[in-house]
Parts: C-alpha cells; structure tokens; sequence
C-alpha cells in the first residue's frame, strides 16, 4: 500500500457498535486521519455473509477510495493492529490481508475454548482450528 492510499472502512452492524470499537475508530482518525476516507455502513440483513458481500459491492460501485477495510461491528481494531494490516497490505503482493479472529469452539460438552479462525484439512477428522500459528507473522491461507 502506497502511504498516500486512502482506505474505507465497511461495516456489517446491526445498529449497535461495540464500544471499544468506537473508541480504536476515533485512536485511529486522529492518529493518521489522512489514511482513512470514508465509511460504508450496511445493516445486517440476518445472513452475515450476505450482509459482507453487500459491503463490497457497495464499495466497489460507490467508492473511489482503492482500499476497503472490512470489520464487524462487535470486532476490535486497535491502533496497533490497523497499522500491521495497512503495512502489510502490498496491490499486487498481498492485495488482501486479514487480522486473526478468534471464535468459541466446544472441544467437547465442557471444554469451550477461543480458537482462531484458520484451518487446515485434516484426513481424519476435516477441518481443524490452526492453533500452532506464528505470532506477528503473515501466512498464506
């Protein structure tokens, strides 16, 4: 990413913001308010993934910005985190990267632990949470 590169920030919310979310967007404005443009909101409409595609589209048909920057309205996104991301961001090297996302995940009926959201095709038992991730470190998935 160029560092003269605007970027949008696309958000599937379903009215309400996490807080500390807000208070990382506001960190981040006044930090480097010349990196970010402008915001797409889009309501979630029930299907997540629906509501996601939403954002892009309306991204790509309304915005001129050449960066999106997509989060859930219940995500955080720390000063910290944004700027690996933008760093790490390269229009023909790495044209897409993400931060990891943990979800809960039932090992069995009493173990429910954070997982990250990556994995790997297993033989026996399909896909399975990558635990074993590098820290700090972008791979490919």
């Amino acid at each position: 990413m160029k560092s003269s590169d605007k970027i949008c920030i696309g958000m599937v919310t379903d009215g309400k913001i996490n807080g500390q979310l807000a208070i990382d967007l506001i960190h981040i404005a006044r930090h480097k308010t010349q990196k970010l443009d402008q915001m797409v909101q889009v309501a979630n409409v029930g299907l997540t993934t629906r509501s996601r595609n939403v954002v892009v589209k309306n991204f790509l048909d309304e915005v001129t910005t050449p960066w999106l920057l997509m989060i859930d309205s219940d995500e955080r996104l720390p000063m910290e985190t944004f700027f690996k991301l933008v760093d790490a961001a390269h229009d023909k090297d790495r044209p897409i990267v993400s931060g990891l996302v943990f979800a809960a995940f039932f090992d069995n009926l009493d173990n429910l632990r954070a997982v990250p959201t990556i994995y790997r095709m297993t033989d026996d038992k399909g896909l399975q949470p990558i635990d074993d991730y590098p820290i700090d470190t972008l791979i490919e998935v």
